[in-house]
């Protein structure tokens, strides 16, 4: 594989440091061999933070489509050109590569999950979706530990309103999968299938969402 440009835009007028940047690449038939290969060079050629996942393969067992994020800095209102190319092609020492300060922690369980980021702690409870449960930030300036941010709330859930205003909430639907898609030294993927439902159990819709946590992130995205 040959080595290739990504160009990264911060449209912002203030620097984001580790900002989390996630693409899909396709490649062709034979020309890698497997995702974590795969590397991320920042402009002045250190290594930065990354991971990569396959997403479907050629028949002759290749990668056709990888995943690929990192954690880039960028600079205020401007571009930033990273290369990627194969991890074993880089001739740098281990301490010039940017490593994250923090580590990214997942307890998965075959109903709940615990993610901690660094920065930020929370479960997630695949048996009766509520949302965020049990937030976690780090506590104030003098202080040690943590400090708990929110509570399971019922109000927090996933949930719609029909036309007369009644209420359908994922707490009281099924979840019907619960799975940690993806879990690497950055970030993590956890997806959630389930239906909104009314109180009495009345399904109004089904959903998918995905959570991606990164390491060293207070916040968490999500796509539904």
């Amino acid at each position: 594989m040959q080595p290739f440009s990504i160009h990264v835009f911060n449209a912002q007028p203030f620097e984001r440091k580790a900002e989390p940047v996630m693409l899909g690449i396709p490649f062709a038939m034979g020309e890698l061999s497997e995702a974590a290969a795969l590397a991320v060079r920042a402009p002045d050629g250190q290594r930065v933070p990354s991971q990569a996942k396959a997403q479907s393969f050629w028949n002759d067992g290749s990668v056709r489509w990888a995943l690929l994020r990192f954690l880039a800095d960028l600079p205020a209102s401007a571009q930033t050109n990273f290369e990627v190319c194969l991890a074993d092609g880089i001739q740098e020492p281990r301490a010039a590569s940017r490593e994250p300060v923090q580590q990214l922690k997942v307890a998965f369980r075959l109903t709940r999950a615990s993610i901690d980021t660094g920065a930020l702690k929370f479960d997630l409870d695949g048996g009766t979706f509520r949302g965020f449960e049990y937030v976690r930030v780090p506590a104030r300036e003098g202080e040690q530990g943590w400090r708990i941010a929110a509570q399971p709330d019922p109000e927090g859930s996933l949930y719609a309103l029909d036309q007369d205003g009644r209420r359908y909430s994922a707490e009281w639907g099924k979840v019907t999968a619960f799975e940690l898609e993806e879990l690497g030294p950055i970030a993590c993927r956890i997806r959630i299938e389930g239906e909104l439902a009314s109180q009495q159990g009345e399904a109004l819709l089904e959903y998918d969402l995905w959570l991606d946590a990164w390491v060293g992130r207070a916040d968490v995205r999500a796509f539904l």
